[in-house]
């Protein structure tokens, strides 16, 4: 557009040259400056509005809201190959137009927050088999990023590192004594913010619940619902241990992980700590991203708990998950 701008003002020098003063008439002198003028102007205009129309599509998409859903039919079996029209989201009671929606096999940004604090061998062995699962499993266009909670919580591999490197400090990391999970999921959350794909999660193999972070759980469940990341569990959750410290840090993790709709999933031995991981893996892969424009939007953002429902042409499935709420961009 600037080119073309250019290229009248250019013209305009030409034609001076050409219609140089004593071969023409004043009038007509006249005449051919106010066109080439208007025909600048013209050229601004356009430039200007083509701008604002750039500004205005890129402020109606900061606005949209995601949600993430999983659609499986009653053996379990993931549903692809929907289309948008085949979902209806109601935020509140006012039914919204689905005006995104992704793949069910688009690629995943991942972080795993590794917790090294288990007290055997054998335990931490099973937590390793599990991050190789994730990884075998995964898309070749994923990107994995890890967390380990040893003496502190720290990113070991940021996200789109190489999952060779990822696997070999997972083998090579030992039992150590920290369990500030609250701060080392708060790294993988503001790590996933750097994502290059809509779709992000964490999964965190611990069971050891959370003592000594400097992040709250209420600044834990803040940013979650922030940035709209679904986080699975995998480890020995017990509600109902004869322990009372193992029964409250399984509830206290639960209420973690089920804020934006994710879930923990028990395990006792390595092989449950293997199918669980491929469970959550296979779920990744098949969930859609849903992208809708609220009817109703508060100029300064708020919570939204949408229900995303099937159309009754979809027979025979059923929504597996379905995000429990997101954020709406602030004017």
């Amino acid at each position: 557009m600037f080119k073309g701008v250019v290229g009248i003002a250019g013209r305009h020098n030409s034609l001076h040259r050409v219609f140089a003063p004593g071969k023409l008439s004043r009038p007509l002198l006249s005449a051919v400056a106010a066109a080439i003028h208007c025909s600048l102007f013209s050229g601004v205009l356009i430039l200007a509005a083509t701008i604002a129309a750039a500004a205005q599509a890129g402020a109606d998409k900061a606005h949209m809201v995601f949600v993430s859903v999983s659609v499986a039919v009653a053996a379990g079996r993931a549903v692809t190959g929907l289309k948008p029209e085949d979902f209806t989201v109601f935020d509140g009671k006012t039914p919204e137009a689905v005006s995104y929606l992704s793949p069910a096999d688009e690629p995943v940004s991942l972080v795993v927050v590794f917790d090294a604090s288990a007290d055997t061998p054998v335990r931490i062995r099973a937590r390793r088999k599990a991050l190789a699962e994730l990884i075998s499993t995964s898309s070749p266009q994923d990107e994995f990023g890890l967390v380990v909670l040893h003496n502190e919580a720290r990113i070991v591999v940021p996200l789109g590192g190489s999952r060779s490197e990822i696997e070999r400090i997972a083998d090579a990391t030992q039992t150590g004594a920290s369990r500030t999970l609250w701060d080392g999921m708060f790294l993988g959350l503001k790590e996933l913010q750097l994502s290059h794909y809509p779709r992000k999660a964490m999964v965190v193999i611990s069971d050891a619940g959370d003592e000594g972070s400097r992040h709250k759980t209420s600044e834990l469940k803040k940013l979650l619902r922030q940035t709209g990341v679904d986080v699975y569990g995998i480890g020995r959750f017990d509600r109902y241990a004869p322990r009372l410290t193992a029964r409250t840090k399984a509830l206290q993790l639960d209420e973690v992980l089920t804020t934006t709709g994710g879930r923990g999933i028990s395990a006792c031995n390595e092989g449950d700590f293997v199918r669980a991981a491929g469970r959550i893996s296979q779920e990744l892969h098949n969930q859609y991203v849903l992208g809708y424009y609220p009817a109703h939007r508060n100029p300064d953002g708020e919570w939204r708990e949408p229900e995303v429902r099937l159309s009754k042409s979809v027979t025979g499935a059923k929504l597996l998950h379905c995000s429990q709420g997101c954020y709406a961009a602030p004017d």
